[in-house]
């Protein structure tokens, strides 16, 4: 696995500046998230998801349209949660971007962060966060990359935001790559 940033290092170099706490924490809550996605039994998927305390959501199932004024409604995030199988993301649709609001109960550990992930090959979603009505982390700056078990993906460090309630992550499809049309359908890992 490698995650590197997407603006300032290139291709194939390690990531400086995250500590081995999230690079570990990233490594072991994908490969989790990928045993829901591709586990051989539903025994195995139930271990995956007892081994990491993992609360997976249905992206079609939350309450809310997505958009910034009625965001997909994930709730508290006490410890890991998964949103699989969200919509893929359309130029000139109007959901560019969708929103998911989650609650902060407690100050994020150094090791939180907010993922979002797809098949490899696909087209990137990126994250946004934003306490609102201010973007704090947005989908282009210290963005880091994730490449992990057939997935790919972008994330943000979560360790030096605060606790409380109505954080939005954002999915954002942004024009590049390829000045694609659509995104891959996607899922979304945030870790407190």
């Amino acid at each position: 696995m490698s995650i590197r940033s997407s603006s300032r290092v290139r291709r194939g170099r390690m990531l400086k500046g995250f500590p081995v706490t999230i690079r570990r924490m990233v490594i072991a809550l994908i490969a989790a998230a990928a045993a829901l996605f591709v586990a051989p039994s539903p025994a195995t998927a139930v271990k995956a998801m007892a081994a990491t305390q993992t609360r997976t959501l249905s992206c079609a199932a939350l309450p809310g349209s997505g958009s910034y004024s009625d965001p997909r409604l994930i709730g508290d995030v006490t410890g890991p949660v998964v949103v699989r199988d969200c919509p893929a993301l359309s130029s000139g649709a109007g959901f560019a971007v969708r929103y998911f609001r989650f609650n902060l109960p407690g100050q994020p550990s150094a090791s939180s962060a907010a993922l979002i992930y797809y098949p490899q090959g696909g087209v990137g979603v990126h994250p946004r966060l934003v306490w609102p009505p201010r973007t704090v982390k947005g989908s282009t700056g210290g963005t880091g990359y994730l490449d992990q078990q057939g997935y790919t993906g972008f994330f943000h460090p979560m360790g030096d935001l605060w606790a409380g309630n109505g954080w939005l992550l954002g999915a954002e499809k942004l024009r590049s790559p390829l000045n694609s049309t659509q995104t891959s359908r996607y899922n979304v890992l945030i870790t407190p």
